[in-house]
């Protein structure tokens, strides 16, 4: 239900929806599975940390890239330049992942109806109602009030689209110095999928980085907890969405919490890049857990990860 809603307040809203199965492949294609490749080659080798690790990894190559694109007015490049380590480590990578098709045809019907997709199904109806809804293309509502970050930020994703550094569109001749990795993101997506960046911003980045989030959660908790609790992402979760904003009962209003905590919104909306950060101080945090269990005598690739993931968190 929560699937078909957000599709229905994206066309409603004036997406255009023949873009958004591209953007989601652009999304796999040129972040996830570049990601998948180099946690493979780079590491840390621990299971549980490889869907993060992969995001880590993609974000910073798809960013890195679209930084020297950009800066050289070469953008064609930025279709080819993530897909090296497809090439170089592809096959090596997607070794571990052949099995036989009723096994994975079952994998899928098994995360389909997780607790994971659960919370996902949640937290992507919170974010249709309270940010898509709310914003959509002027020109399909005929009036409407828009939240002016959200502007911004759709503002500074077209300027890193055009230069880098870019230009912070509120002033004539400032370099923007903000963080940004959000909107850095948002424009390579944007060219490489073709979709504008009001609706790779406003409808199709949420259930990208809500996912995000949640896989972020997940490897936290289990590098925290360990095999000590068992369902230690989902209490992680319940209370990071539910307590941090201390009531739930007005999210559905206007995002806040009865005594004014803004801090669920913005993780549902990603409007001031917490959800983008809360995914890169995971990967911080879970590099520094199984660093300081081995008494910091770990190999290379581990500081490598820690010391990526703070530097990301910094330009997040």
């Amino acid at each position: 239900m929560s699937v078909l809603l957000y599709l229905f307040v994206c066309a409603a809203g004036g997406a255009q929806m023949l873009r958004l199965p591209l953007f989601l492949a652009a999304a796999a294609i040129y972040l996830y599975l570049p990601g998948v490749c180099l946690s493979h080659w780079i590491g840390p080798k621990q299971k549980e940390l490889q869907p993060l690790l992969s995001i880590v990894y993609g974000s910073a190559l798809l960013a890195a890239s679209h930084c020297v694109v950009v800066r050289f007015q070469m953008q064609e490049l930025l279709f080819l330049i993530p897909l090296v380590p497809i090439v170089l480590f592809g096959r090596s990578a997607f070794q571990r992942f052949k099995q036989p098709k009723e096994q994975l045809l079952y994998r899928a019907v098994e995360g389909l109806c997780s607790q994971t997709a659960f919370a996902w199904s949640i937290l992507l109806f919170l974010y249709t109602i309270c940010f898509s809804a709310r914003n959509p293309h002027p020109t399909a509502a005929g009036s409407v009030v828009l939240n002016q970050d959200m502007l911004w930020n759709v503002g500074n994703a077209a300027a890193l689209g055009n230069a880098f550094p870019a230009q912070d569109i509120r002033f004539s001749g400032v370099r923007l110095s903000y963080h940004y990795l959000t909107e850095l993101l948002a424009s390579a997506l944007s060219l490489l999928s073709g979709a504008e960046c009001y609706d790779v911003y406003v409808f199709f980045f949420g259930p990208l980085f809500l996912a995000a989030e949640l896989t972020a959660l997940k490897a936290m908790a289990s590098s925290y907890y360990a095999k000590n609790i068992r369902n230690g992402w989902q209490w992680l979760t319940f209370l990071l969405v539910g307590f941090s904003c201390a009531s739930l009962w007005k999210p559905l209003s206007n995002g806040e919490s009865l005594f004014g905590n803004t801090m669920l919104r913005h993780l549902v909306t990603n409007i001031n890049a917490q959800a983008t950060a809360l995914v890169f101080l995971c990967g911080f945090l879970c590099a520094f857990i199984h660093m300081s269990r081995r008494h910091f005598a770990v190999e290379w690739n581990w500081y490598a990860l820690a010391l990526l993931s703070f530097f990301l968190l910094s330009v997040g």
